[in-house]
C-alpha cells in the first residue's frame, strides 16, 4: 500500500481563520484565482510543511520575485494573519500502512522572520473531521488555538500531540508514512530535497535549473575546505601569534575588567528573575487555595439546595392538604350565601323603587333651589331665559378681555428673538472668535436694524479674527455658505424710514428692509420688554378667568351656564317635585319600609357572608403553622442560591487570573530556560550562584545593574559597534538582554586568547598565555611542513570527488532512461570532467614558492598559478578549490525514434516534465537508499503558475503523474482542463475584512471527448 496525503489544512494565514483542501483521489489537484487571492502562498505554506528547515529551504512565490518590493522580506512571517499571530499548515495523511497520520508546522514571527516547529498526532480516529482536531469549542463560540494550548486540548480528549525538536524526527514521521522519500536526517538529504522542491515549484528545466544542476545534486566536499583551512591556519599563525603576544597585558586587563563585570551582570540579572518568578509563584499559591474554596463551597451549597428543595416541596403539600378540607366546608356555606344573596337583591329592587320615588323628589327639590336661587317663586320658563341673558353678557365681557390680550400678544410677536443658524456657532468654534448675535446682544431695535443693514443682511458671522484662521478651515455641511469675519464689530449704518421700509446706502447701491422684518440682533433687550408685557398680558388673563367663572364655575360646569344646564338636565326631577310638594311625607314613609324589609334580607345575607369570610379566612391561614418553617426553608434556599451565584460569578475570574498567572510562570520559565540555554555549560552554575545571592530591593538593583552596565560599556568602547549595540540594548528590567550579554564576553575570550584558555580564571590566564608565547616559534616550524603536505593532498582530494560523483551521477542517471511522457521517452544527466584543470591542479601542488608569503590566502596563491597557466579559466581562487568546478553537468532528453539532445530545447510542457522527471529520479534514489521501497511512497510535486501550459501540456503532465504514482499541486490564474481533475477557487475579499474565499470542493470534471 502507498501512503499519501489526503487533505491539507490552513489555519491563521491572511484572511483564512480555518480552510482545508482536500487533494484529488487521481493526481492533480489545483488552485484557480487572480493574482493576489493567496493560490501561490497556501502553495509555498505546504512546501515547508514537506520541508519544515528554513536553513536550507527559502522559496518563494514567483510573483514575489517579479515584484521589486518584496526584496529582502521574509516570504513566510509576512503571510501570518495579525490578528492571530501564528498559523498552521497541517497534513491529514493516509500512510502505506492504511492507518490515519495528522502532521504540520506552526508558524510564528521572531526577530523578522517565521519560525517554524513540527507536530504530529499519531491517534487521531480515522473518519472524524480534521476540523475538530484543530479547534476549541466554548459554548457556542470556538477558535483555533496556539500551540501549547492546542496541545493540552488535545491531551484533555485523549489524543497525543508530538513537538519534534528536530527536522529529522519529523521527517521519520513522515517517511514511514509513505509520503517523504527521506527521512531528511542527514543535512545533505535536506538541502537536496529543497533545491528537489524548488525546482519543481518554479517549473520545469529552464536554463537556471540547468546552471544549478551541480547545486541540486553535488553536495559540497567539506574535505576540501579543511584542507585548506589547515594550510591557512600554519601560514598565518606566525603573524597572528606576534600580534596576539603584542596586545597580550592590554587585553588581559580588559577580559579581567569586563569578565568580573559581566559575571556580576548576569549573577545580578540571574537573581532579579527569579524573584520575580517567586512573586508569580505565590500568586499562584493564593489563587489555587481560593479556587480550591469555592469549588468546595460550590458543592456543599449545590447539595444544600437540594436538601432545602425538598423540604419545601413536603411543606407546602402539607398545606395543600390542609386547605382542601376548608375548602369543601367554604363551599356549602357559599351556597346558603348565594340563595340569601338573591333575597336580597328583590328587596334591594323594592327599595331602588321606593328610594328612586324619594330621590326624584329630592333631587328635583335640589335642582330647583340650586337653579333658581332667590328666584324659586318664578316658573322654569321664566328661570331659563333669564339665565341666558346673564351668559351672553358674561361672555361679551370676556371676549373684550380677549380682545385686548391678542393686541399684546402681537406687540410681543413682534419682539420674539430671531436665532443664527447653528452653522454660525460651529463656525465660531472652529475659528476662535465670537459669533455677531453674542456680540450684539445688549442692542436697541434701532441700532440692531442700523447694524444688519450695514452687514447688507448678514447675520452670520465671527468678530475676533483674521481670515489666516480660514486656511486650514476645511468647507462643510456643519458651516454656513456665506458669513461676515473680522477682528472688529462692524459699524452701523445711517437708516432712513421711506414709508413702510427702512432704507440704508451701501453696495453701491440701496439696502432695504422691510419694518416688520424681526431684527436677529439686540435680543437681550426684545426680551425685557417681552417680559413686561407678559406680566400685562397675566391681569387680562385673571380678569378674564373672574368672568369665566362667573358664567361656567371653576371647573366649567358651574355658574350661570351650570345652572342653565341643571335646569334643563333635571326638568323632569324638579317638574315631579313641583307636582307632589304635597306629598313629601308619604314618599319618605314608603322609602323607610323597603329600606327596613331590605336591610333584614342583608342581615341575613351578612351572616351567611360573615360565615364565608371566616372560612376563606380560616383557609388562608390554615397553612400558617407551616408557613413560617416555610418561609425559613425558602430564605435558606435563597442564601444559598445566591451564595452559588456569587461563586459562579467569581470563581471563572479568579480561574482566568491563576491560568493567566500560570501561562506568565510558565513564560518566566521558559524564559529563564532560554536563558540557561545561552549561558551553555556555565548556565547551571551561573543559577546556583543566583540562588544563593541576597535579593536586592528592585530600586537598588536597578541602579546598581545600570551602573555594571554602564562600565561595561566604558570597558568595551572599542569592540564592533554589533558588541556595543548588544551592551547598549541592555537593560536592568530585560533579563534576557543582560544574559546575551555573557555569550558576547566568551566570544571576546576566543578572540583575544586560544579558545582552550577562555574558561581559566584571570589570575592564571596571563601566566599561561607567557608560557605559549614561548612554544609558538617551535610551532611555525610544524605548521610549514604542514603546509607542504596539505598542498600536495589538495589533486588526489579533488580527484578522487570528482571521481566518486561522476559514479553516483551516472546510477542516478539509470532511473531516469526509462521514464517516459509525451514525446519524451528518457531522461539523463550526463557528466564531463574538466581534466585539464585537473592536470594544472596535480602541478599547484610543486610550486612551494606560492606560500612563501605566509600572509597570502591559499585561494589567491591557487587563482594566480591558473591564471599564470591559461587566460581561459576565469575562476577565482575559491571555485579552484570547489571539485564541482572540475566537472560539468547537464541534461539530456530523447524523444520517440530520436537521438539524446539538451534539454534545453524542449517545449513548455516537455521542459515542466524534465523537472519533475528530475525530481522524480531525485526522490526514488533518496528512497532507494532506505528502507521503505520507492513504490510504496507517493510524492508529492507543487507548481507554481501553470497556466503557462496550454490544455494539451496539463494534460501530459496528469498523464506522466497518474503513470508515475506522484501527485501534483498547482496553482494558476484559469484553467480549463480536459482531463479529470480537481478544482478549488480562490478569491480574497477586503470587506469588512480581509477574507480567502474558496469554492469548489472536490468538483470532478469529465474527460474531454
Amino acid at each position: 500500500m502507498k501512503g499519501r496525503i489526503e487533505q491539507i489544512a490552513y489555519i491563521g494565514w491572511l484572511g483564512i481563520d480555518y480552510e482545508a483542501i482536500t487533494l484529488d483521489k487521481g493526481a492533480f489537484t489545483g488552485l484557480i484565482g487572480p493574482s493576489g487571492a493567496g493560490k501561490s502562498t497556501l502553495t509555498m505554506c505546504l512546501a515547508y510543511a514537506q520541508l519544515p528547515d528554513r536553513r536550507v529551504l527559502d522559496i518563494s512565490p514567483i510573483s514575489d520575485l517579479q515584484d521589486p518590493h518584496n526584496a529582502g522580506k521574509d516570504s513566510l512571517l509576512g503571510r501570518i494573519s495579525p490578528n492571530y499571530g501564528y498559523a498552521y499548515v497541517v497534513l491529514d495523511i493516509l500512510t502505506r500502512h492504511g492507518k490515519r497520520l495528522i502532521a504540520g508546522i506552526h508558524a510564528q514571527g521572531e526577530d523578522g522572520r517565521g519560525n517554524l516547529t513540527r507536530f504530529y498526532i499519531d491517534n487521531y480516529p480515522e473518519g472524524a473531521p480534521l476540523q475538530d482536531a484543530l479547534r476549541i469549542s466554548e459554548g457556542d463560540t470556538q477558535h483555533y488555538p496556539d500551540l501549547p494550548d492546542l496541545k493540552r486540548s488535545l491531551a484533555a480528549r485523549g489524543y497525543d500531540l508530538h513537538i519534534c525538536r528536530q527536522v529529522q524526527d519529523y521527517g521519520q514521521v513522515l517517511y514511514e508514512a509513505g509520503v517523504l522519500p527521506t527521512n531528511l536526517a542527514d543535512f545533505s538529504d535536506r538541502s537536496l530535497y529543497s533545491k528537489l522542491i524548488e525546482a519543481t515549484y518554479r517549473g520545469g528545466i529552464s536554463a537556471d535549473v540547468a546552471s544549478k544542476l551541480k547545486d541540486y545534486l553535488l553536495p559540497e566536499d567539506r574535505k576540501v575546505p579543511e584542507m585548506v583551512s589547515k594550510i591557512q591556519e600554519c601560514t598565518s599563525q606566525v603573524f597572528s601569534t606576534r600580534r596576539t603576544l603584542g596586545d597580550a597585558d592590554r587585553q588581559l586587563n580588559l577580559l579581567q575588567a569586563t569578565y568580573g563585570t559581566g559575571k556580576e551582570i548576569v549573577l545580578n540579572a540571574l537573581r532579579h528573575e527569579i524573584d520575580v518568578q517567586h512573586v508569580v509563584e505565590l500568586e499562584i499559591e493564593r489563587l489555587e487555595r481560593e479556587v480550591t474554596a469555592d469549588m468546595e463551597t460550590l458543592s456543599s451549597k449545590t447539595q444544600e439546595v437540594d436538601l432545602l428543595s425538598k423540604d419545601i416541596r413536603t411543606t407546602e403539600e402539607t398545606i395543600q392538604t390542609l386547605q382542601q378540607s376548608t375548602q369543601t366546608e367554604l363551599r356549602t356555606e357559599e351556597g346558603l350565601m348565594d340563595v340569601r344573596g338573591k333575597e336580597v337583591q328583590t328587596k334591594e329592587t323594592a327599595h331602588d323603587a321606593a328610594k328612586g320615588q324619594l330621590r326624584q323628589f329630592k333631587k328635583g327639590e335640589k335642582a330647583w333651589k340650586a337653579a333658581a336661587g332667590i328666584h324659586a317663586d318664578r316658573d322654569p320658563t321664566w328661570l331659563a331665559d333669564w339665565l341666558d341673558n346673564e351668559i351672553e353678557n358674561r361672555g361679551n365681557d370676556i371676549a373684550r378681555k380677549g380682545l385686548e390680550i391678542e393686541g399684546l400678544q402681537a406687540s410681543r410677536a413682534a419682539l420674539v428673538v430671531g436665532t443664527v443658524n447653528t452653522k454660525t456657532a460651529t463656525l465660531a468654534k472652529s475659528v476662535g472668535g465670537q459669533t455677531l448675535e453674542e456680540v450684539f446682544d445688549e442692542s436697541g431695535d434701532q441700532q440692531a436694524v442700523a447694524l444688519e443693514m450695514g452687514l447688507c443682511g448678514l447675520v452670520d458671522g465671527v468678530v475676533g479674527v483674521t481670515p489666516d484662521v480660514l486656511v486650514n478651515l476645511e468647507s462643510s455641511q456643519d458651516l454656513p455658505d456665506i458669513f461676515w469675519l473680522g477682528e472688529r464689530s462692524p459699524s452701523e449704518a445711517t437708516v432712513r424710514t421711506v414709508g413702510q421700509w427702512n432704507v440704508s446706502a451701501g453696495a453701491g447701491g440701496y439696502i432695504v428692509s422691510s419694518k416688520r422684518r424681526h431684527p436677529v440682533f439686540g435680543r437681550q433687550a426684545r426680551e425685557n420688554r417681552i417680559t413686561e408685557i407678559d406680566k400685562n398680558i397675566k391681569i387680562l388673563l385673571d380678569k378674564q378667568k373672574t368672568y369665566r367663572i362667573e358664567k361656567e364655575g371653576e371647573d366649567g360646569k358651574g355658574g350661570l351656564k351650570g345652572r342653565l344646564s341643571s335646569l334643563q338636565m333635571n326638568h323632569e326631577a324638579i317638574a315631579f317635585f313641583i307636582e307632589n310638594r304635597g306629598n313629601a311625607i308619604a314618599i319618605e314613609q314608603n322609602a323607610e319600609t323597603a329600606k327596613k324589609a331590605h336591610e333584614d334580607a342583608s342581615r341575613l345575607h351578612g351572616e351567611s357572608q360573615f360565615k364565608v369570610n371566616d372560612l376563606r379566612n380560616k383557609l388562608l391561614k390554615v397553612g400558617e403553622p407551616h408557613q413560617e418553617n416555610l418561609k425559613e426553608l425558602n430564605n435558606k434556599k435563597t442564601k444559598a442560591e445566591r451564595t452559588l451565584d456569587e461563586i459562579s460569578k467569581r470563581l471563572p475570574g479568579k480561574q482566568d487570573s491563576l491560568k493567566e498567572n500560570q501561562d506568565q510562570l510558565r513564560k518566566q520559565r521558559d524564559s529563564m530556560a532560554s536563558m540557561i540555554e545561552t549561558l551553555g555549560q556555565q548556565g547551571e552554575s551561573f543559577l546556583s550562584d543566583a540562588r544563593g545571592m541576597e535579593s536586592p530591593l528592585p530600586d537598588i538593583y536597578n541602579i546598581e545593574q545600570t551602573r555594571r552596565i554602564i562600565n561595561l560599556r566604558n570597558a568595551l568602547e572599542s569592540e564592533s559597534p554589533s558588541r556595543l549595540e548588544l551592551i547598549q540594548a541592555a537593560s536592568p528590567t530585560d533579563t534576557s538582554s543582560c544574559i546575551r550579554l555573557w555569550p558576547m564576553l566568551l566570544e571576546i575570550l576566543r578572540d583575544r586568547i586560544v579558545l582552550d584558555l577562555a574558561d581559566m580564571d584571570g589570575a592564571d590566564l596571563l601566566s599561561e598565555m607567557r608560557k605559549r608565547r614561548n612554544n609558538l616559534n617551535d610551532q611555525l616550524g610544524l605548521q610549514e611542513n604542514e603546509v607542504r603536505i596539505q598542498a600536495r593532498s589538495l589533486h588526489s582530494a579533488i580527484q578522487s570527488s570528482v571521481s566518486s560523483q561522476r559514479n553516483r551521477i551516472r546510477a542516478l542517471s539509470k532511473l531516469g532512461e526509462d521514464i517516459h511522457f509525451g514525446n519524451i521517452v528518457g531522461i539523463r544527466i550526463v557528466v564531463d570532467t574538466r581534466q585539464e584543470m585537473l592536470s594544472m591542479l596535480e602541478g599547484f601542488a610543486d610550486q612551494m614558492s606560492l606560500f612563501q608569503d605566509n600572509t597570502k590566502p591559499v585561494d589567491q596563491s591557487l587563482r594566480e598559478f591558473f591564471a599564470a597557466a591559461s587566460e581561459k579559466y576565469k575562476f577565482t581562487g575559491e571555485e579552484l578549490l570547489d571539485y564541482r568546478n572540475y566537472m560539468d553537468l547537464r541534461i539530456e532528453a530523447r524523444r520517440k525514434n530520436k537521438e539524446w539532445e539538451t534539454a534545453s530545447s524542449l517545449s513548455g510542457g516537455e521542459s515542466i516534465g524534465g523537472g519533475l522527471a528530475i525530481a522524480l529520479m531525485l526522490s526514488r534514489s533518496m528512497a532507494s537508499r532506505g528502507e521503505i521501497k520507492p513504490e510504496q511512497i507517493t510524492p508529492l510535486f507543487v507548481i507554481d503558475e501553470l497556466h503557462r501550459l496550454d490544455p494539451k501540456g496539463q494534460g501530459m503532465i496528469v498523464d506522466f503523474a497518474k503513470r508515475e504514482g506522484f501527485q501534483v499541486y498547482v496553482t494558476a490564474q484559469a484553467l480549463k482542463p480536459n482531463f479529470e481533475c480537481t478544482l478549488y477557487t480562490l478569491e480574497r475579499i477586503y470587506d469588512p475584512e480581509e477574507r480567502l474565499i474558496i469554492r469548489g470542493q472536490e468538483k470532478k470534471l469529465p474527460h474531454a471527448a
